[in-house]
């Protein structure tokens, strides 16, 4: 019996007895006997006289969802949506309604400098980039500014500035940094223009976003101080100074360590010096906490063959203050300039950036 049911039989109780209100004892339970009342009604969120078999314990909750709980997922779905690495990867949904983490074992298909495990660090990752990767810088694809290329058969060189300029080669586009790092050597040729030879060179690793323009200005020695990532830069202005530095696209660039080479590109007009650096560098290992980002420059000394490097990160005890991560984007390339008071000629010659331990 509902509860209109019972409010009817009241009434006609009450209209039944006049003015005078009776209770009565009524077989509620259908026993024989009679009951002291009705039973007791639900407090009215759900009828008291739903059947027990329409809903059973546990099978939905306040929402409307097997399982009974409220959450992202139903127990034991599964689905299988890009994971943080961006790869297809199966995750089962828990008990408590909440996506469990996405499960994909590393392999060669799936390096990407990301984990996709997922167990916290990326060493199952590495261990599948094995690919090494050579860009020549003389390959005259990404010529900038006033540079221009020749090649006699397969030995080609770059003339970055004419005395008076701006330009630069660079990779055809940003590559991405492997697990090994990188080096390069340097080959470059300079001619003093006068008295006064030019401003100088650089080497640059612009890190993701590469800037635009990739060339800065003839003071910075054609270097985009507006980038992310490190540059070595080779003046020849006065005596020559060799000097690593950090770029950040904040606005703070500072040297992080520079060395004076010696008097190498002196006038008068027409004077040369062949000028080589060797530059290598490596990421951050994301195994470990400490970062491990190092960047090694050698150089000649006018008095000896080689000097001792320059460099941060290591064993150097100068702190990089930037990190590499293997994966970044980088763009490489060389770069120079040359002005009306501090005229010279900047050739590179044949030189090849070798990338190491990168994802198939």
């Amino acid at each position: 019996m509902n509860r209109l049911s019972r409010g009817l039989l009241l009434a006609s109780l009450v209209l039944t007895q006049g003015c005078h209100l009776t209770f009565a004892t009524f077989d509620y339970g259908g026993d024989g006997g009679r009951d002291a009342g009705p039973p007791p009604v639900d407090s009215g969120d759900v009828d008291a006289e739903v059947d027990a078999g329409d809903l059973d314990a546990g099978d939905r909750d306040s929402g409307g969802r097997d399982g009974g709980c409220v959450g992202e997922c139903t127990p034991s779905a599964v689905d299988t949506s890009p994971n943080q690495c961006g790869n297809p990867a199966p995750r089962t949904c828990s008990d408590t309604c909440e996506w469990g983490p996405y499960v994909l074992a590393e392999s060669a298909a799936t390096c990407d400098y990301c984990d996709d495990d997922p167990d916290g660090v990326r060493e199952a990752d590495a261990g599948f980039a094995s690919v090494t990767r050579t860009h020549q810088l003389t390959s005259m694809v990404n010529l900038q500014g006033d540079a221009f290329g020749t090649c006699f058969g397969t030995n080609c060189f770059i003339d970055l500035v004419p005395n008076d300029g701006l330009g630069g080669t660079f990779v055809p586009s940003a590559e991405p940094l492997g697990y090994g790092g990188g080096t390069v050597t340097l080959d470059v040729r300079a001619t003093a223009g006068g008295s006064s030879p030019g401003l100088g060179w650089a080497f640059v690793a612009y890190v993701d976003p590469a800037p635009d323009p990739l060339l800065g200005s003839p003071s910075d020695l054609g270097v985009n101080l507006a980038a992310d990532g490190f540059s070595v830069e080779w003046s020849t202005m006065g005596t020559d100074v060799v000097r690593l530095r950090r770029l950040d696209s904040t606005g703070a660039d500072p040297v992080i360590e520079g060395t004076n080479v010696g008097d190498q590109l002196v006038g008068p007009s027409g004077s040369r010096a062949d000028q080589q650096l060797d530059v290598t560098w490596a990421p951050d290992n994301p195994a470990t906490p400490a970062d491990e980002t190092t960047v090694t420059v050698v150089y000649p000394c006018a008095v000896t063959p080689t000097c001792a490097p320059i460099g941060c990160g290591g064993t150097t005890g100068v702190p990089c203050g930037f990190t590499l991560r293997p994966g970044d984007l980088v763009t490489y390339g060389v770069v120079a300039a040359g002005t009306a008071a501090f005229p010279g000629a900047y050739r590179l010659n044949n030189s090849a950036i070798a990338l190491s331990r990168l994802c198939p």
